[in-house]
């Protein structure tokens, strides 16, 4: 493994050049491609969250189409728990447009929030340890991390679309934060919540029970009670039930046109149209997530016998979820930027061999530009590229977790 070195012997010309041509990169990236561009169209995701919010204010049906249709677009399926729903139900209260803005602003905040964090995250690292050295100084360091995130296209894509990524991404990003101060309860909360946004991310907890941390599973039992009554409160449990048994397991069916995962890419290759054969589809879903949740489960348990980190483990298993996911599109990939953070943190520290962080920068570009495989071809093959090379992330995380002791957990405490 290379060790790391001063910065100055790799950067010749000056970091400081460094520093500010990434600063420049990211201030340009985000002034365009997170205001410009998202403030300057409509987001058709946004209608659909808008409109559940109207119903939930009014006390009809979130999941029924609305008895008088407002709003721009045709009538979605709102394909949510009713958190966000009622999160949101302010908005349901404004006009179409000033609720959007408003709305964008906050997702807006969020990217922001998750930047401030992760160029925090990366800062400690890089200071934390005395007499460390890392390949990069801690200036370029973090000009490089806020310039990564101006460049990571899933989550322009998400602002554009008035998609709830910006608000996902920062709590799984306070949940990684946690996990390295090694506060599980707090961990344990970002990833509750984050599960009540998408569902999803409950599977973030498969990591706890491993591992025995009991404090993360404390607070997603409290959060999921409180949930629960809540519903049960105002009425509203019925309808949640109705989301989990009947709209959830036709997600897949209802978004598929739009869907690049590997269950799409399976039900393609067998001719299956599931406006045709809905019950061969159906079948197809469940053997497909019955296999993907065992291997899921399967290999996070091989990595606890092998006596894998935890943090490492838990990276795995958030760069599992789009695999097992039967809905994938580009902006889904928000997720994945604790799995990137982290990846440059190893790298920093020198963590990562030469031959192993050149397979993981390959990785990472398709999926740091899954945004913007729409724009970039109309060749329908082409567009799983970023599911591929999530596949091949997954297989370098398991390689990278079978290689770390828990020694390298401390190393990175927080």
């Amino acid at each position: 493994m290379q060790k790391p070195t001063n910065a100055k012997k790799i950067f010749p010309v000056g970091e400081w050049v460094l520093f500010y041509l990434l600063i420049g990169i990211a201030v340009g990236q985000f002034g365009f491609y997170f205001l410009y561009v998202p403030f300057h169209m409509h987001g058709v995701d946004f209608t659909v969250l808008w409109r559940a919010a109207r119903q939930l204010l009014r006390g009809e049906p979130v999941y029924m189409p609305p008895p008088v249709l407002v709003g721009q677009d045709h009538w979605e399926v709102f394909k949510y728990p009713q958190f966000l729903a009622g999160l949101t139900a302010w908005l349901g209260a404004l006009p179409l447009e000033r609720a959007e803005f408003i709305w964008k602003t906050l997702m807006v905040g969020c990217i922001i929030a998750t930047g401030w964090i992760s160029a925090a995250v990366v800062w400690r690292t890089c200071r934390q340890a005395p007499g460390a050295r890392t390949y990069v100084s801690p200036r370029v360091a973090l000009a490089g991390i806020i310039a990564s995130l101006s460049l990571f296209s899933p989550l322009a894509w998400s602002l554009e679309l008035g998609q709830v990524g910006p608000f996902l991404m920062l709590m799984l990003t306070l949940a990684f934060r946690s996990q390295l101060r090694c506060e599980y309860l707090r961990a344990g909360v970002w990833i509750g919540l984050a599960s009540l946004l998408k569902v999803q991310p409950v599977l973030l907890y498969v990591p706890h029970v491993l591992w025995r941390k009991w404090r993360a599973l404390v607070a997603a039992v409290i959060l999921a009670a409180a949930y629960v009554l809540t519903l049960a409160a105002v009425g509203r449990l019925r309808d949640e039930i109705q989301y989990f048994s009947a709209i959830l397991p036709d997600v897949p069916r209802l978004a598929h046109v739009v869907s690049f995962s590997v269950f799409g890419a399976l039900s393609e290759l067998l001719h299956l149209d599931p406006t045709a054969s809905r019950e061969r589809y159906q079948m197809l879903l469940a053997t497909h997530e019955a296999i993907a949740l065992g291997g899921y489960l399967g290999v996070l348990w091989i990595l606890k016998r092998s006596g894998s980190g935890f943090t490492q483990c838990w990276i795995v298993a958030l760069v599992a979820l789009p695999l097992v996911s039967p809905v994938l599109e580009g902006h889904h990939f928000v997720i994945l930027w604790p799995a990137w953070l982290w990846h440059v943190l190893l790298g920093l520290r020198g963590r990562l061999p030469r031959h192993l962080l050149i397979i993981l920068i390959l990785c990472w570009l398709p999926i740091l530009q899954a945004g913007s495989f729409h724009r970039l071809t109309t060749t329908h093959a082409l567009r799983y590229i970023p599911v591929l090379g999530n596949a091949a992330l997954f297989t370098a995380s398991v390689i990278l977790a079978l290689r770390s002791t828990r020694d390298t957990e401390t190393e990175f405490s927080q």
